[in-house]
Formats: C-alpha cells, structure tokens, sequence
C-alpha cells in the first residue's frame, strides 16, 4: 500500500457554530483517514449563502406545528391541519395515506428539501391517527431512488396475487348477491 499524502479534500459538514457542529475531511490517498474542524461563523455564512432556501418549507413546517419543541397537535386533528397547510405547497409537499399498526388511517407527509438550483432530499413523517407521537425520518436521493425501486418491484410483485383476489372477490360478492334472495 502506497504512502499517505494527508492530503485533505472536503466532504461534508453537520450542525451549525451554536450547536458544536464540524467541517469533516477525508483523506484524497484511499487511506480512509478522516479529520474535522469547528465550525466557525464564516464557514456558516458561506454554506447558507450556496444552499439557499433550501430547507425553507422544511422549517415552516417544524415551527407551525412545533416539530422539535413537542407536537402542537396530534392523531386525526395533526392530520386534518396538515393537509390544510400542505395545500400551499403543492410543488413541495405530498401526502400519501396508510394505516399504522392499529389499523387505523394515518399518513405519510413527504416534504421535499429543494430550492431552485438545489436538490438535498426527502423529510418523511408518520402521522398516526391515534394520538401516538409522529416519527420522521429522511431520505438522501440515493435513499429515495432505492426506496422507489424496493416499492415498485413489490407493485409489480403484487400485481398477479391482487388480480387472483379480485377474481375471488368477485366471485364472493356474485354468491352473496344471489343470496340476497332470501331476505324477508
């Protein structure tokens, strides 16, 4: 294995000057060495100057409905005011319905962390209709596309099984239609 260069190149940063965040650096040799560097206030002008608005709707949405200082709302009433206020987002915002683990109607709030010339990712949120606390998660591009692509080939996978139930359905419905007969 070759010498190492320490020979720096930029990667990334996390967290702000007020919360102890870093600049982290990696190693351009191969050698997987990594170093970090306080983020100072000139770091934090110049990373909110080249990602601008970015996160805009984002923080909308944490600061009207109290994401990080405790849920304003929860269950079927958080539901109902979100889908109010998605509505001024359409470009940036989808909702999409499924059921928790009761049973129970909940949604899927996918925020999209976007701004003109910038794409960073999607924020997702699960929003119980019981008054289970939500829980959210994020998805880098590379998370998305993998998700997209798992969810399509379980579409394409499902497809043959929901044909054969609909014809069962149909059948069942068929039998009991011919029932209805012997009401009195």
């Amino acid at each position: 294995m070759k010498d190492c260069l320490n020979q720096f190149s930029y990667v990334g940063y996390s967290g702000s000057v007020k919360h102890g965040g870093h600049l982290f650096y990696r190693c351009r040799c191969g050698c997987k060495g990594e170093k970090t560097l306080p983020l100072t206030r000139a770091d934090e002008k110049i990373i909110k100057s080249s990602q601008p608005e970015v996160h805009k709707v984002w923080h909308v949405f944490c600061r009207k409905f109290g994401v990080s200082s405790g849920w304003k709302f929860r269950g079927a009433e958080l539901q109902d005011a979100v889908e109010k206020w998605a509505e001024k987002y359409p470009e940036d915002v989808q909702i999409v319905g499924c059921d928790d683990n009761h049973f129970m109607s909940s949604i899927l709030v996918l925020i999209e962390h976007q701004a003109k010339d910038r794409y960073m990712g999607t924020s997702v949120i699960f929003i119980p209709q019981n008054e289970d606390a939500p829980s959210d998660f994020f998805l880098y591009p590379g998370h998305r596309g993998a998700l997209e692509k798992a969810l399509a080939i379980i579409w394409r996978k499902s497809q043959k099984t929901m044909n054969r139930q609909n014809k069962v359905d149909r059948a069942r419905f068929r039998y009991f239609g011919k029932r209805a007969k012997d009401l009195k």
